[in-house]
Parts: structure tokens; C-alpha cells; sequence
């Protein structure tokens, strides 16, 4: 069997090499390619996603990380057969965080991602605005690194917000940062699983999400884009405070391993 980890560039070069040495191709799709966002990020995005299609029509089994993913591959006639294994979490370590209050932030907001166009944190400071002007005393940390730092630097100076904005490089552990924080926002245009909203979750902390990724099936608060900042206000003013993740498939990383191995080896 041949396994790739994305149907683009190297899922075309596992096809080719699968049909050379005449075995199984078993594809994995953890990005979320059929979303129109993913689309609309770059030209090299439309050329992946008609490469994506042209893989997988040709695979012997799938493995997707969303079962919205696999109802759109059927949909479009995908006849393989398509297996759901979201990735790995270890949500024993994060449900015996201990959370605590932010030293700073009476209510504190939490970004985690790549600063990048398709992650949307502009939209999470703009709902930081939205809610100071509301009232509340709210403050947002933002952990990670990417092209849109000095953007967001700016946005925060424009609105007067340097001192409710914290800036944090990227971290190999994030768990001191989701015990302080009292909810975490998701504004992505697009995701491929969203592995930071179950590490949140799981820790007990509120995300509120636009519909990308795990967010709907792993029990976020889902509000559209054009909603969010309000939603945000909403949630300061009514909770819930305390979270709960829900269908998460995996006692431990044995058995993901188990269950992967098991579909990999389903394609011979």
C-alpha cells in the first residue's frame, strides 16, 4: 500500500507511484479542500483542489478528519471507501488542567494559530473592540507567529487597544495559556481539523468558532463571520462559562494508532 497524508501535490505523487509498483493508493485528507475559502486563498489553492479530486477518484480508501468532508466526497461521487479518524488529541492531559483567572484580563479572550490571512485574527481583535465598547472589561492574548504580525500590531494601535492585546511567539505548550483563559476564539475562514479547539474543549474552556473544521462536531459556539463580534458580546454577558467536548473517538494513542493502522492496512 501507498499512503499520503494530503491528496495534492503528493497524493499525485503517490498515485504515480502506486501504479507503478501496481499496489493500493490510500489517500488521507486532514484540510478541508471542498471549502469555498480554501478555494478563494490562492491560485495555487484552485490548482490543489482540482488536483485533490483527480487523486481521490483514483484511490483505493480515504481517511478524512471531518465528517462534513466525507459527506461532501460522496457527494460528489467519491466511490471509495471513506473512513472518519479525526487526529490525535491527548484529552486526559488537557482535562486535568487547573484553569485559573488571567492576571491581567478580567475576561480573558485567547487567540492560538498562524497569523495568516485564512486563520482571520483581525476578526478577533476587532470583537475585542466590540466588546470593550460594550462595556466589559475584556482582553485578548494572542499566541503565534506569521505574516500578519505587524498588521495586527497596527489594528490593535488603531483602536486604541495596545494594552488589552497580548502578543505571544508561537509555544510548543499551550496549556498555560488555555488555563487562564476564559473562552477562545476561532474566526477562520477555513480549517483543516482545528486541533486547538479540542485541546480547548477538552480542557473545559468555551471556543467560539465560525463553522470550519471539528468546530461544529467537537460542540463549539458556531456564529458566521458577520456575527462573531456580537456573539462574543453575547457570550461575556450569558456564558456558559464551562465547556464540554463531545464525539471525540480516541480513550488514547493506542487506539488511534490501532485505528489507523487497521485502514491503511483495509486498502490491500
Amino acid at each position: 500500500v501507498v499512503t499520503v497524508q494530503y491528496p495534492f501535490e503528493t497524493g499525485l505523487v503517490g498515485l504515480i507511484i502506486a501504479r507503478m509498483r501496481g499496489v493500493p493508493l490510500h489517500v488521507q485528507a486532514h484540510t478541508d479542500f471542498t471549502s469555498l475559502a480554501f478555494r478563494r486563498h490562492s491560485f495555487v489553492n484552485r490548482i490543489r483542489y482540482h488536483l485533490a479530486w483527480f487523486v481521490l477518484r483514483r484511490a483505493a480508501r480515504i481517511r478524512v478528519v471531518l465528517e462534513s468532508t466525507k459527506d461532501a466526497l460522496i457527494a460528489r461521487g467519491v466511490h471509495a471507501p471513506i473512513t472518519v479518524l479525526p487526529i490525535f488529541v491527548d484529552v486526559a492531559r488537557f482535562a486535568e488542567i487547573t484553569r485559573v483567572k488571567h492576571p491581567q484580563f478580567k475576561v480573558a479572550l485567547l487567540f492560538i494559530g498562524r497569523l495568516e490571512r485564512e486563520k482571520h485574527p483581525c476578526l478577533a481583535i476587532d470583537a475585542l473592540a466590540t466588546v470593550r465598547a460594550a462595556g466589559h472589561d475584556a482582553g485578548l492574548t494572542i499566541v503565534g507567529e506569521g505574516s500578519e504580525r505587524a498588521l495586527l500590531g497596527q489594528r490593535a494601535h488603531r483602536l486604541g487597544l495596545e494594552r488589552f492585546v497580548e502578543f505571544v511567539s508561537w509555544q510548543t505548550d499551550i496549556t498555560p495559556f488555555l488555563s487562564q483563559a476564559d473562552i477562545l476564539l476561532v474566526p477562520s475562514r477555513y480549517e483543516g481539523y482545528g486541533l486547538g479547539i479540542v485541546e480547548a474543549l477538552a480542557t473545559g474552556v468555551p471556543v467560539l468558532a465560525t463553522d470550519v473544521g471539528c468546530a461544529r462536531e467537537a460542540g463549539a459556539i458556531i456564529v458566521p463571520e458577520k456575527d462573531f463580534p456580537a456573539a462574543l458580546v453575547r457570550w461575556v454577558s450569558n456564558g456558559p462559562r464551562q465547556a464540554t467536548l463531545a464525539d471525540y473517538p480516541y480513550q488514547n494513542f493506542e487506539a488511534y494508532v490501532r485505528a489507523l493502522t487497521d485502514d491503511v492496512r483495509a486498502s490491500a
